[in-house]
């Protein structure tokens, strides 16, 4: 029953439909009132295709109906694929036969797209085609340089479609969420857009930390055996690692501070003695000096 309007409805529900579904389907209550429906099934038939690197790529679509024509158009996350520019050229072509030319693509224009046809009479039908692209993790920094209870992140931005899934590695060893040490989480790093384990995190790094990070892209369902790596080596510093060229520089400044010192100590040690040689080896001149005197003063000739 209808909640609106208090009248008895049924509804018919067909899920995953078919050309062998085409048929009349007639709805009656009690005998006596009927309602007829026709159910045509167009197919179209659609052929993916799968991303190489600088090459001309094409996406086929074709409604199976002889009875009229149709005009095709292409759909890109809800955008028509015409407006659409790649590195500011002109990339997409739809041709009359509803095959869509892709020149050059890069990799991150590998999606979904849903093709368009619309009949002479004003019908419209739709279907979805698969740019498949092989996984991939854009290249990012080689090495980082933490020091002692830093925290370490790292995010793996991947490419691909389907989205991949992202697996991380420690020397060779698989990470998996721990949280007295290890931090999986979901990042903005598929494209723009949210992707599970995308982020590696560790709060505060200790020199056990020290290694060689891998991420790791993979879909196993639609590449089998296929995956891309990126790899970025930690290195951990001890905290008091900053302070070591002060404290050098202090050390240095401490023993030249010593040597001056002990040098100027030395140089007045040494000028004192000299003094007081040079004081000793004047007295007996003075003292022979005046005994001459009295010799001269008893002896008149003398």
């Amino acid at each position: 029953t209808d909640a609106s309007t208090g009248e008895n409805v049924s509804m018919l529900i067909i899920t995953g439909v078919r050309k062998t579904n085409e048929a009349t389907f007639r709805c009656s209550e009690g005998g006596s009132t009927s309602a007829t429906f026709v159910l045509s099934v167009l197919e179209v038939m659609v052929t993916p295709a799968e991303y190489e690197y600088k090459e001309t790529r094409l996406l086929g679509c074709q409604v199976a109906d002889n009875t009229q024509e149709y005009t095709y158009s292409w759909e890109y996350n809800g955008e028509d694929v015409t407006k659409m520019k790649v590195d500011d050229k002109q990339s997409f072509t739809v041709h009359d036969n509803g095959s869509l030319e892709i020149t050059n693509p890069p990799r991150n224009v590998a999606g979904v797209y849903t093709c368009v046809a619309t009949s002479t009479d004003g019908k419209r039908v739709s279907a979805p085609v698969d740019f498949f692209a092989h996984p991939y993790v854009i290249p990012f920094d080689k090495s980082k340089n933490l020091v002692q209870d830093e925290k370490l992140t790292i995010e793996c931005k991947v490419l691909g479609h389907p989205k991949p899934s992202i697996l991380w590695q420690k020397d060779g060893v698989d990470v998996t969420e721990d949280e007295s040490k290890y931090s999986l989480k979901s990042a903005d790093t598929y494209d723009g857009e949210p992707i599970e384990n995308g982020k590696l995190e560790i709060k505060e790094v200790d020199f056990s930390d020290e290694g060689t990070y891998l991420c790791m892209a993979v879909h196993e369902t639609k590449f089998p055996g296929f995956n891309s790596t990126q790899t970025v080596l930690v290195r951990v510093k001890d905290k008091l690692a900053a302070l070591w060229p002060f404290l050098g520089i202090v050390a240095e400044v401490a023993i030249l501070c010593t040597i001056i010192f002990i040098y100027e100590k030395k140089r007045n040690k040494d000028n004192a003695q000299e003094e007081d040689a040079n004081q000793d080896g004047a007295t007996p001149e003075k003292q022979s000096e005046g005994v001459r005197h009295r010799q001269s003063a008893t002896n008149p000739r003398a």
